[in-house]
């Protein structure tokens, strides 16, 4: 974060990251809260190919994130929000879950790949 904004935060607590088994339980409560079937395999995979591949490490509220674009993008497409490897990977290009995951600067091409229609 940038230096100034840091300066006006007055109280800085340092958290970590949740473990495999934390973020997995973490992962599961946010599918149940958005009525989403849970899939330990689809976390194996956003585990794989989004921290493993990038070397970043899970913060508690990306599951959250990454469900939150998932439910918009089956609304969009007037289906049922699924933990499918296609469709997490279309949440997980989203505007703030790309810079989360550090893969590109926002542009509109994340927009536009995110809703394009296979």
């Amino acid at each position: 974060m940038e230096e100034a904004f840091l300066r006006r935060i007055h109280y800085k607590i340092q958290i970590h990251g949740p473990d495999p088994d934390q973020y997995a339980e973490i992962f599961a409560r946010c599918c149940e809260e958005r009525g989403i079937q849970y899939d330990h395999d689809s976390v194996l995979y956003i585990y794989q190919e989004y921290y493993g591949r990038q070397g970043i490490h899970p913060r508690a509220c990306h599951p959250r994130d990454i469900l939150d674009h998932l439910v918009d993008i089956a609304r969009f497409y007037e289906g049922k929000p699924v933990l499918a490897n296609e469709i997490v990977d279309r949440a997980c290009r989203f505007d703030v879950v790309a810079i989360m995951f550090d893969t590109a600067e926002p542009t509109i091409e994340v927009y536009v790949n995110a809703f394009d229609a296979r």
